[in-house]
């Protein structure tokens, strides 16, 4: 939900403008429209007052509000057309209120006092230096090399009007204002309901799995998942989407040396669930890679097909599932990391499972899974496997068990 920032850079290489008035731009290198485009992601974000909108595919879509002046924020994210209010977090002054839907979440807390000095950090992680530019007046379109194509139009002050992102997944219409912003609680909620977070579990936050440290922004489990382990998501992880709510693509790589000379793409879709994978070895051959495929039905992954970890590539494997339980509690997406496990390898998958990445989770626990492999490996790859879970006293998942052995165990702020 909240944008997701990092690295500050000054921009100063086009300071002068071309003599044509109507394409100011039109000498800039390369380089320099990077440069430019992320000095104009610093002025729109850290503007004194500014309002930014996005409508996915015309239907989820998310909002950002910060007035300094007034010292209020707003930053949600609505489920559908109809604007349901999914997640928010609120300031007003130094008090922080935050909602989430799913969990029926309303925690009230303070901010540090230099909440409203804090600058949002520009360059979308490197965004835009994955995009061949060229501009017409003042507007920039970057292609990428999987075809999507990222549209920006500046203002006189070199900040964004708006931005478009194509893909062959999605569409995603991002417009900015920066006057009468005014942030306010939003109607329907009670300041009165948001309480203090105390005690354990409260949160259920994610402590460790299998032993591994799960790190977060905030410490002590709170804010968002910065890391894994030695999984470090600001070295590891890239994620598109333009930092605002929503993602189309996040791309990992290796946890160790072990893993640290083969990457991951995932694409998502405007539910945002995972549509596909694909692992490949940037160091050896482009064309050497590993796709997997994700179908969704009813709020759960109904099948994965394609290439596993280790796994002869001579066919395809069929993974589907049958379901137990709805479960929506903690932040992280048990059915979906227990489905994948066999298309992953190490903490990227764990990754891609947690809720920071503001995707729409599996409704219900798996209770079985069965998987098919190519005709012609006579039945080498077929399996079938029954799940059972463990629940602590507030009813988190602690443990899974695949048959009888313990394959997952989890501890909880």
């Amino acid at each position: 939900m909240a944008v997701c920032l990092a690295g500050m850079t000054v921009f100063s290489g086009c300071n002068s403008k071309d003599n044509n008035d109507e394409n100011p731009y039109n000498n800039l290198t390369q380089a320099e429209i990077i440069d430019l485009l992320t000095d104009a992601y610093g002025k729109s974000f850290n503007a004194p007052e500014v309002a930014c909108n996005v409508k996915y595919n015309g239907k989820l879509s998310s909002t950002v509000e910060r007035n300094v002046s007034q010292k209020r924020h707003f930053d949600a994210e609505f489920s559908n057309a109809n604007e349901t209010l999914s997640n928010f977090i609120y300031v007003e002054n130094l008090t922080r209120y935050e909602y989430q839907r799913d969990s029926n979440l309303k925690i009230i807390s303070t901010v540090d006092t230099g909440y409203w000095n804090h600058k949002y950090e520009e360059g979308v992680n490197g965004e835009f230096e994955h995009y061949t530019w060229t501009v017409s007046g003042k507007t920039f379109t970057g292609t990428g090399e999987n075809g999507t194509v990222f549209v920006c139009v500046l203002n006189d002050n070199r900040q964004f009007v708006s931005v478009n992102i194509v893909d062959d997944y999605e569409t995603r219409d991002i417009t900015f204002s920066y006057a009468n912003v005014n942030p306010a609680f939003p109607a329907g909620f009670d300041k009165a309901d948001f309480k203090e977070e105390q005690g354990e579990n409260l949160l259920g936050k994610v402590k460790s799995i299998n032993g591994t440290e799960v790190h977060y922004t905030d410490g002590n489990g709170k804010g968002f998942v910065s890391g894994i382990g030695d999984f470090d998501i600001n070295r590891h992880v890239w994620k598109s989407g333009f930092g605002l709510g929503f993602l189309d693509y996040i791309k990992t790589h290796g946890d160790s040396s072990n893993y640290d000379h083969f990457y991951y793409d995932h694409h998502y879709n405007g539910q945002q669930q995972v549509l596909d994978s694909i692992r490949y070895y940037p160091l050896s051959s482009w064309s050497n890679y590993l796709i997997s495929r994700y179908t969704w039905n009813a709020g759960n992954l109904s099948r994965i097909s394609g290439d596993q970890i280790g796994v002869s590539r001579d066919g395809e494997l069929v993974t589907t599932f049958e379901y137990d339980a709805e479960y929506s509690k903690g932040n992280l997406d048990i059915s979906f990391l227990i489905a994948s496990t066999e298309y992953f390898v190490g903490p990227s998958n764990y990754f891609v499972a947690f809720d920071n990445n503001n995707c729409i989770r599996s409704k219900n626990l798996i209770a079985k899974k069965i998987q098919k492999g190519p005709a012609n490996e006579s039945g080498k790859y077929n399996l079938t496997i029954t799940y059972r879970y463990e629940f602590n006293a507030n009813g988190y998942v602690t443990k899974v068990f695949a048959g009888e052995d313990l394959i997952l165990e989890l501890e909880y702020y």
